[in-house]
């Protein structure tokens, strides 16, 4: 189980230009639809901050011109999303936001593409590829979906595909998630995922030093405690210990430098720590290894086959060309096989 990154087919546009074409673009669909609807621009503005405040000034404008227009309300909700996630304004300013909102468009011809990002400086714009395959390279299931839908979300959506269940899925440590790991024990089907890591980043020691029993969590130094937080947003028990607990403990230094110290306890503890014991294992080790073949995979579908780059616009097009690509690298497989098979049946001597 993985994902690979797919191009939209757009322009990128700077948050001024994108905000013209949104606004010709929602004109165009007023005009088809039989309404007086246009548009000016200061093209000669040269000033950039100018030239934004000017764009978001008319986007306004034929917003309040085209209310109530029911058949362009798709193309004015555009709009106003748009103006939403990049503007900020007062009476007396208008500017463009340093954090824009989380799962913007970024384009009016192509509204389903995100930015989608594996670190701060691989950011693109387009979709994700989201799918299955088998050890001996058949493409299992497909999903693709805005860039910014994140690996593990996908997971169970995936496996629910198969027509024939695995018992064991090899995956990245995206996908190693608590709540992914009861999910697949639940289908009977064992993740095999790197378990992010657990270690305290300050060297002081790690939860892993603690010991957790029907609710009490035990310290290095033997000082129990059973109070807690629970804290849903994190899916997580926050224990704390008395601060007369560790005012004058002589492991103090190695654990703490606050007057106390607390210890996050996932909800899916028992299941983190089954995964590490399994990837601990030779055989986790190896399916590990293993899943790394996906990528000569990726690489046949987007270098060959041109699934880099998307050649349509929108969410549903782009997925009929993964399924497309899919269907197609499935059939060389099978044509390898078959001649791989009658190559061998032909090697075996007469009588």
């Amino acid at each position: 189980m993985d994902a690979t990154s797919i191009y939209a087919d757009i322009a990128l546009l700077n948050t001024t230009a994108l905000i013209k074409k949104t606004c010709h673009q929602l004109v165009r669909a007023a005009q088809s639809a039989g309404y007086r609807v246009s548009v000016t621009f200061n093209e000669k503005e040269q000033d950039k901050k100018k030239a934004l405040a000017d764009a978001v000034i008319q986007a306004v404008h034929l917003l309040e011109e085209t209310e109530g227009m029911k058949e362009i309300e798709t193309e004015r909700e555009m709009l106003q999303s748009i103006l939403s996630d990049y503007i900020e304004s007062t009476r007396e300013t208008v500017r463009e936001r340093k954090k824009k909102g989380k799962g913007r468009i970024i384009s009016p011809v192509d509204p389903d593409a995100r930015y989608g990002a594996k670190s701060e400086k691989n950011i693109w714009p387009g979709y994700k590829l989201h799918n299955t395959m088998t050890q001996n390279r058949f493409i299992t299931a497909v999903e693709v979906m805005a860039a910014d839908v994140t690996d593990d979300a996908m997971a169970v959506p995936l496996y629910d595909q198969q027509t024939f269940k695995p018992f064991i899925i090899p995956a990245d440590a995206l996908y190693g998630t608590g709540e992914n790991w009861q999910a697949f024990n639940e289908r009977g089907c064992l993740l095999i995922a790197p378990v992010r890591s657990q270690e305290n980043p300050t060297g002081l020691y790690p939860k892993s030093r603690f010991f957790l029993e029907e609710g009490r969590i035990t310290c290095p130094a033997g000082k129990s405690t059973t109070t807690y937080t629970d804290n849903d947003e994190s899916q997580c028990f926050q224990y704390r210990f008395h601060p007369s607990d560790c005012q004058h403990c002589s492991l103090k230094d190695q654990c703490t430098t606050a007057a106390y110290r607390s210890v996050s306890i996932s909800y899916h503890q028992a299941a983190f720590d089954e995964a590490a014991r399994i990837n601990a294992r030779q055989t986790g080790r190896a399916l590990q290894l293993e899943r790394r073949s996906i990528e000569s995979k990726y690489a046949e579908m987007k270098n060959i086959h041109g699934l880099k780059w998307a050649r349509y616009r929108g969410l549903e097009r782009v997925t009929i060309q993964a399924l497309i690509t899919a269907i197609l690298v499935n059939l060389k497989n099978f044509i390898r096989l078959l001649m791989k098979s009658g190559q061998r049946k032909l090697s075996i001597p007469y009588g």
